[in-house]
C-alpha cells in the first residue's frame, strides 16, 4: 500500500482526477496491471485552490432540438449547461404539448461525482393533434457545485433567456383516408453463430419480420435435421395486442448423427395486421428468398472409446470325435475380424463365415 498527497493546481478551479493506467507497474512475476479502466482506479475532485474568488456565477442552460420542421413523431432534445450539475433532472423541465422521457446525462460531459454539463431526452408530441409544443427550463431549477442556482428563465425577456426554451410545431393527426396496406410482409431467418454443431450444442435462431404479426407460430417453420423449441417474441419488438416483428427459438440437432440441418419459412405462413400473407419462400429462387432459411452443419456422434470383446463357444460338449461348429460372438460389429485372427492348436479351422442375422 502507498499514499500520496494531491494538491490542485494553484489559482485554478475545475475538476481534478488521479488515475493509475494499465501497464503502469508489475508484480514479482513481472505481470503488469491491466485494470486501468476500472472505476476504482480513478478518484475525481472538484478543485478550487489558490487565489480564486468564491464562485458566485450562476450557471446557464441552452435547450435545443436535434431536428427541424414540423414534428410528426418523437425527437431527441439536448440540454447544455454552462457548468456541471448533479441536481438537474427531468422534473426541472417544463413541457407543453407532449411528454418527455429517456432523460439521460451524456457520459462524456462529466461524471456521476461531479455532475454533467449535457443531458438528452426524448420529446413525444401529443397524440392525434396539431399545435406548438414548448420545452423550457425556468430559473432556480438546478445548481452548480458551488451552490449557485440558474437565473436564466424562458419566461423572462432578455437575450440570455431566449435559448432556454424550444418551440416545436407538431402534427400527429392520423390520415383520415390512409391508403390500403397491400404489401406482403417478409421474413429473415438467421442464426447466432457460423460454426458446426456438436453433441450437446444448440443454436439460437432469430426470425425478423418486416411487419408485426400476431399469428406467427412454431408450426409455421420447416425444420430438418433436428428440432426447434421455445419460440418466443422479443419483448421490445411489439406487444401482445399488435403482434411482434422479432421472434427467437432454439434449434437442437439430431442426436448421434452427421448432416446438414435447415430451418426455413415458406410462403403463406403468417400475415400482417392488414391480412397480407408473406410471399417470400425459401423453396423459390430470387434474391428476396435467400434469407428465408438457414443451413447448419452438425456432427453429434459420440466418440466410441470402448474396446470390443469376444466370446468363443462350441456347439457341442464332451470329447470331440469329428468336426464341430465353433461360435465367435463379438460385443460390437466388426469388419476386420477374420480366420487369421484365431489361434488354433490340436486341429484346424475352416469354413469361417459371418452369421447373416448378426
Amino acid at each position: 500500500q502507498y499514499t500520496a498527497t494531491f494538491t490542485p493546481a494553484a489559482g485554478s478551479q475545475g475538476v481534478g482526477s488521479v488515475n493509475v493506467a494499465s501497464n503502469a507497474f508489475r508484480d514479482a512475476a513481472l505481470n503488469a496491471n491491466a485494470d486501468g479502466a476500472d472505476a476504482n482506479n480513478t478518484v475525481n475532485f472538484i478543485t478550487n485552490y489558490g487565489n480564486n474568488q468564491a464562485d458566485t456565477t450562476a450557471p446557464t442552460i441552452v435547450v435545443a432540438r436535434m431536428g427541424s420542421g414540423t414534428l410528426t413523431s418523437a425527437e431527441t432534445l439536448t440540454f447544455t449547461l454552462s457548468e456541471a450539475s448533479t441536481t438537474f433532472g427531468q422534473t426541472d423541465v417544463d413541457v407543453v404539448g407532449g411528454s418527455l422521457s429517456n432523460f439521460t446525462p451524456v457520459p462524456t460531459s462529466g461524471t456521476a461525482g461531479t455532475g454533467y454539463t449535457q443531458y438528452t431526452a426524448t420529446f413525444t408530441p401529443s397524440a392525434n393533434s396539431t399545435g406548438t409544443a414548448t420545452i423550457g427550463v425556468a430559473a432556480g431549477k438546478f445548481s452548480d457545485n458551488a451552490g449557485n442556482t440558474n437565473q436564466d428563465d424562458y419566461r423572462l425577456s432578455g437575450a440570455e433567456n431566449t435559448n432556454n426554451q424550444v418551440s416545436i410545431t407538431y402534427n400527429t393527426q392520423a390520415n383520415p383516408n390512409p391508403p390500403a396496406d397491400t404489401a406482403a410482409p417478409t421474413i429473415v431467418v438467421a442464426r447466432a453463430s457460423t460454426s458446426s454443431l456438436a453433441s450437446g450444442n444448440t443454436e439460437l435462431i432469430t426470425f425478423t419480420l418486416s411487419e408485426n404479426a400476431s399469428n406467427f407460430t412454431l408450426a409455421d417453420i420447416d425444420v430438418s435435421g433436428g428440432t426447434l423449441s421455445g419460440l418466443a417474441p422479443v419483448p421490445g419488438s411489439g406487444s401482445a395486442a399488435t403482434g411482434y416483428h422479432q421472434y427467437t427459438a432454439v434449434f437442437t440437432p439430431a442426436a448421434n448423427s452427421v448432416g446438414t440441418a435447415t430451418i426455413g419459412v415458406a410462403a403463406g405462413k403468417f400475415t400482417d395486421a392488414a391480412g397480407n400473407a408473406n410471399q417470400d419462400d425459401y423453396r423459390l429462387s430470387g434474391a428476396e428468398n435467400l434469407n428465408n432459411q438457414v443451413v447448419i452443419a452438425y456432427n453429434t456422434r459420440i466418440a466410441d472409446t470402448t474396446a470390443p470383446t469376444i466370446e468363443v463357444s462350441r456347439a457341442g460338449s464332451g470329447t470331440v470325435t469329428a468336426s464341430e461348429t465353433i461360435y465367435f460372438t463379438l460385443s460390437e460389429a466388426s469388419t476386420t475380424f477374420a480366420q487369421s485372427d484365431i489361434d488354433v492348436t490340436g486341429g484346424t479351422l475352416s469354413n469361417f463365415t459371418p452369421v447373416p442375422s448378426s
